[in-house]
């Protein structure tokens, strides 16, 4: 698992303080954000490697800056070096703030890591005009609306960390080069096809939208059809 935390801070004299994005707090601040890297089972969490995101300013060519590195190179370096250190996985699990980013496709590609990463469901890409142009589009030219008229969902149980379940609906959605049989699939998953709802108040009752990709050395079964075992397992 990926993910990154930052902690406020004040001054400029500290290494790596700059005023950028604290997901801790939810807002842009001055402060210090660490890239972190943890291996999980589902059972055990075990933290693997830390790195602290320099801010470009620190550098005298800010961001064109060989040395400047954004957070998703860091966390696809830290990813890597997991991987070298004998730490195996069937997939390396981020959010969507990691999903925009080419390099930290490329970089997992490269080391051969498959991946699950949340995508923002109203980043574009191109596609023909009558085709879906974003993730939250593709999620509604599918066909159904529920128990009733199910059409291209698939009913799921979601297990939750404290034990209890839900009934979440799950499809494989097309979007550009995504699809059910492509090399990289884009599953969606949501407790209400027929309004998927995006803005709610929890992850409980959020339209989540989760692109699935294998590469060389994944595990056939990281994959498995039909999509909704996939998404059963994500907490």
């Amino acid at each position: 698992m990926i993910d990154d935390s930052g902690d406020r801070k004040d001054g400029t004299a500290t290494a790596h303080v700059g005023r950028q994005w604290l997901g801790r707090y939810g807002k842009t601040d001055n402060g210090i954000v660490t890239v972190t890297t943890v291996w999980t089972d589902g059972r055990i969490y075990y933290p693997l490697h830390t790195q602290p995101h320099t801010p470009a300013h620190h550098f005298d060519r800010g961001r064109a800056d060989p040395a400047f590195h954004t957070k998703p190179q860091i966390s696809a370096a830290l990813a890597a070096q997991g991987k070298e250190a004998g730490f195996a996985c069937r997939a390396v699990v981020a959010d969507c703030a990691y999903s925009t980013s080419d390099d930290w496709y490329f970089a997992l590609r490269d080391a051969g890591l498959p991946y699950i990463v949340a995508l923002k469901p109203h980043h574009g890409s191109w596609s023909r005009a009558d085709q879906p142009h974003t993730p939250i589009d593709a999620a509604r030219a599918l066909a159904g609306t529920g128990p009733d008229h199910p059409g291209d969902w698939m009913p799921v149980e979601r297990h939750f960390r404290d034990g209890h379940t839900q009934t979440w609906w799950t499809a494989d959605a097309r979007l550009s080069g995504y699809g059910p049989n492509s090399p990289c699939r884009l599953v969606v998953a949501t407790t209400d096809p027929g309004r998927l709802p995006e803005n709610a108040t929890g992850a409980r009752d959020a339209s989540n939208l989760v692109t699935l990709c294998t590469y060389a050395g994944a595990v056939p079964s990281l994959i498995p059809k039909p999509a909704a075992r996939v998404v059963c397992s994500r907490r």
